[in-house]
């Protein structure tokens, strides 16, 4: 990661952003037994700065969600999560440097969305 926080110290803060939710997400499921949205919907952070933008998780992890630090109204540029309950994909939209993604750390490219999104899913989420 430390070559993306110098090439692109915006698009390192998102990855750092995902991977605090990943954990929460995580969590949620190991004392819930499902990821929080079951009903296939998608949430995005509307670019403010709530606590809630994915529903029930702070039902288990009390901390606040992190959003993305353009804090816009763009949807494209806010952090985005899908989920069945059973599977999940959480994403960074808009990369800023995407080939500096691309060169240090390209397992996170989304495989649908390529460049327009980074991010962490579960294997059966891969083409949410």
């Amino acid at each position: 990661m430390e070559g993306l926080a110098q090439a692109s110290r915006s698009d390192f803060l998102r990855v750092e952003d995902l991977i605090k939710i990943r954990i929460g997400l995580e969590t949620f499921q190991q004392a819930r037994g499902r990821f929080p949205g079951s009903e296939g919907e998608l949430f995005n952070s509307d670019g403010a700065a709530g606590t809630d933008w994915i529903p029930e998780i702070r039902t288990v992890v009390p901390a606040t969600l992190p959003v993305d630090r353009r804090f816009g109204e763009d949807p494209r540029e806010q952090y985005l999560y899908i989920s069945n309950g059973q599977q999940y994909k959480v994403l960074a939209q808009t990369p800023e440097n995407c080939p500096s993604i691309k060169e240090w750390m390209p397992e996170l490219l989304d495989p649908v969305r390529g460049c327009g999104a980074i991010g962490f899913w579960t294997d059966g989420a891969r083409d949410f």
